[in-house]
């Protein structure tokens, strides 16, 4: 885990502060996924719902038969629903946007499921409807599915094989970017009228929650923030999944180690197509303070130029 992982840095650095660590930066993209679920009641709901019906559907000959028969009578064009990977996060869009894809089957299927079968999978189909039919359930597939697309167009980008450092977080800052402008109430209001008019024949109308009294434990006697329409309640979970994605990015391709290996690779490169201010001699100071036991800067200033 994390910790482990940070343990074992600070043991080597004592032993050899010259050292550098470097998570891997495609895992961070993993990584913040994740949190955005554990922080995200929204995010977390919609995948575990993701992963019951992909259990149920291919678990389950009669499920999948039932399903294959809905989804060819109303979407013959769709390729049906795809599972969850389970550790790779950044390729989860598919299986988000294959239940988007087939919602309308879903609700169909299951609603034929729930009312033929008595066992297990008829109480967990029952179950399962019941969250297709909230527009809450609705939104927040589609707002995992803006968030993770996002991710995984980074995630393989980071994965080529002619991709350097820069690069890299060049393509979180891109992503960071895009996010930020989705941030904005003007790109809400135009996600939320996509979501709304898409669910109409999908789900029941959006409504708020029922207003509960907090515990007296933790009520000091002052009145809760009350949501006037169903819009603005949405809007606080858009900017709220948007913001947990932005400061995840932030923080864990802002490694400290980054920057050093950065100057490695823009030295390196710099002299490999001969720019001017590292023929000149003209290295980052920060560099060779960095390893001043371990490099000859006058030698290091000699043999980059002769690269």
């Amino acid at each position: 885990c994390s910790s482990d992982l940070t343990r074992v840095a600070t043991q080597l650095k004592k032993e050899e502060p010259s050292a550098i660590e470097v998570h891997c930066l495609a895992h961070c993209l993993n990584l913040c996924l994740q949190d955005a679920a554990k922080m995200s009641t929204i995010v977390r709901d919609c995948l575990g719902l993701i992963g019951e019906m992909s259990q149920l559907i291919h678990y389950s000959p009669k499920c999948s038969l039932v399903f294959n028969k809905c989804k060819n009578e109303l979407n013959p064009n769709s390729h049906g629903l795809k599972p969850l990977c389970p550790t790779r996060w950044t390729v989860r869009t598919g299986a988000i946007e294959s239940v988007i894809e087939n919602y309308q089957a879903l609700i169909q299927a299951f609603e034929e499921i729930n009312g033929s079968s008595h066992d297990n999978y008829g109480r967990r189909a029952g179950g399962v409807l019941a969250q297709l039919q909230k527009f809450q359930t609705y939104f927040g597939l589609e707002l995992c599915y803006l968030v993770f697309a996002v991710t995984e167009e980074v995630s393989l980008l980071l994965q080529g094989k002619s991709t350097t450092l820069q690069d890299a977080l060049q393509q979180a800052d891109t992503a960071k970017s895009y996010l930020q402008r989705q941030r904005s109430d003007e790109a809400f209001r135009v996600f939320y009228k996509k979501v709304f008019e898409e669910s109409k024949d999908l789900t029941y109308a959006p409504c708020l929650a029922r207003k509960r009294r907090p515990p007296k434990r933790i009520d000091d006697g002052s009145e809760s923030h009350v949501f006037e329409t169903p819009e603005d309640y949405y809007r606080k979970t858009y900017f709220e999944v948007i913001d947990i994605i932005v400061l995840e990015l932030s923080q864990r391709f802002s490694q400290e180690s980054l920057r050093i290996l950065l100057q490695i690779e823009s030295t390196l490169l710099k002299a490999t197509n001969m720019v001017s201010d590292v023929e000149n001699g003209n290295i980052d100071e920060t560099l060779l303070k960095f390893y001043a036991k371990d490099l000859d800067g006058k030698k290091l200033l000699r043999q980059i130029a002769m690269l």
